[in-house]
């Protein structure tokens, strides 16, 4: 979605985390991803809405339980190799731009929901700072925390004691610097 030019009313519309759509209800939803993150979201927002998972490629990478349950539950459809090419804002609604390998159509969703991240997304790194990645975390210099540093053990109390960890080591180097 990053090379797509989104205005803040169609930001309005985008989600990374379904925390803020758990009490919508009678909506389409659309989610890019073929993830565990992506399943999951899809089986807790089918229990009231309409869910269209897009995945970009052939391969589901979900726990085979969650790939199942998404299959059995008639309110979730999947679609591979599915692009979304644009976005807009029509009658507040998204109209998603959808490409495949023999077709282009548009498909109209109230809501997104990016969950496309067991990589870590480092673009917002400076050409600089990625090549320094390394050598600044071992001079404590730089700290990655939560997702980027831990992969597949994203999970939020892994997050949340890595800032701790990080917060505490800052410390511990600002007050050493004083001395």
């Amino acid at each position: 979605l990053s090379n797509l030019d989104l205005t803040a009313e169609i930001k309005n519309h985008i989600f990374y985390e379904i925390y803020p759509l758990t009490q919508v209800a009678n909506k389409k939803i659309a989610i890019i991803g073929a993830g565990d993150a992506a399943f999951d979201y899809a089986l807790s927002l089918s229990k009231q809405n309409k869910v269209t998972i897009l995945n970009k490629g052939e391969e589901v990478k979900c726990l085979p339980l969650l790939w199942k349950r998404a299959m059995e539950t008639k309110n979730i459809t999947y679609l591979q190799t599915t692009n979304v090419k644009n976005i807009k804002l029509h009658n507040d609604e998204l109209a998603l731009t959808c490409h495949n390998n023999a077709k282009k159509w548009e498909m109209n969703v109230s809501y997104l929901v990016v969950a496309i991240g067991r990589k870590p997304c480092l673009d917002f790194l400076n050409e600089t700072l990625t090549k320094d990645l390394e050598r600044l975390q071992k001079l404590k210099i730089l700290y990655m925390i939560g997702d980027v540093k831990n992969g597949n053990y994203r999970q939020t109390a892994i997050a949340i004691g890595d800032g701790i960890r990080a917060a505490m080591e800052i410390h511990k180097k600002l007050t050493e610097e004083k001395l």
